[in-house]
C-alpha cells in the first residue's frame, strides 16, 4: 500500500492531490532502486514533484506508522529528508500553514491500530468540515 502510494505520488499528481502513506517509505533509502541508491529522498521526491510541473501548493500528504515497526527506521529518516526540500515539502500541524504532516504512533507496530491511528487523524484533515 505505501510503496505504491509513493509510486504514484512520484508519478501521478496529474490524477491525485491528496497522499496517506501509512507504515512504508518510498523505497529509495533501502536502495531497492539502484539508479537512485544513495541519493537524497527528498531530493527525488522534490524532483518529481517540480518535473512534473507542480509546487508545494498542488498536493497534500498526510503520513505515519507505528514507533515499533520494520517501517520506522526508513520512512522517519524519509520524513528528515524531504523536510530539508521545504520548497516543495512543509511540515506543519495545520495544512493552512504547510503541505505535509508526519505521524509516529507510539506504542503500535506494524498493525491495523497503527492504519486506523493515521487514517482517523489524517482524512479530517484532508477533508475540513466533513466530520
Amino acid at each position: 500500500g505505501s510503496m505504491t502510494t509513493w509510486t504514484i505520488f512520484e508519478n501521478c499528481l496529474d490524477l491525485i492531490s491528496h497522499y496517506a502513506p501509512i507504515s512504508g517509505d518510498a523505497r529509495r533509502m533501502g536502495g531497492n532502486s539502484s539508479k537512485d541508491q544513495g541519493k537524497d529522498v527528498g531530493q527525488i521526491l522534490s524532483e518529481k514533484v517540480i518535473s512534473q510541473g507542480y509546487t508545494k501548493d498542488d498536493f497534500m500528504i498526510y503520513s505515519g506508522c507505528g514507533a515499533n515497526e520494520m517501517a520506522t527506521p526508513f520512512l522517519v529518516p524519509q520524513m528528515d529528508k524531504m523536510k530539508s526540500h521545504p520548497d516543495v515539502f512543509v511540515f506543519a500541524d495545520n495544512y493552512a500553514n504547510g503541505n505535509c504532516y508526519f505521524e509516529l504512533c507510539p506504542k503500535s507496530g506494524h498493525d491495523i491500530a497503527t492504519v486506523l491511528t493515521v487514517l482517523y487523524n489524517g482524512l479530517p484533515k484532508f477533508f475540513p468540515g466533513t466530520n
